[in-house]
């Protein structure tokens, strides 16, 4: 059985893995991300991410770490996501996806 800190944490995970955390928007899951965000850190990083939290303004996100400088590492990790130009003329509205969901 799951307890509720753990259950608290892995519904953490997935929201940040989805997107931004807004606390406004579930003020539940922002009071769980503010007293669990260090197991949520130890959490990630396993994964090559980064928790970022700004609790003046209310939001909360991953990033992907910084790649170490040293070119010698073979444990590069592949990336999440991928990267995208700013202004790419890719949208949701092009995806593969949106004419089987419409």
């Amino acid at each position: 059985m799951i307890d509720n800190a753990n259950a608290d944490l892995s519904t953490l995970a997935i929201t940040l893995l989805k997107g931004v955390l807004y606390r406004e928007e579930d003020e539940h899951l922002w009071g769980a991300v503010l007293g669990l965000q260090a197991r949520v850190r130890d959490y990630v990083t396993v994964l090559g991410l980064d928790l970022v939290l700004d609790e003046a303004e209310g939001y909360a996100f991953l990033r992907s770490r910084p790649e170490p400088a040293d070119e010698e590492l073979n444990t590069k990790l592949p990336r999440l996501a991928t990267r995208q130009p700013a202004g790419s003329t890719a949208n949701a509205n092009s995806a593969p996806w949106r004419t089987i969901l419409a």
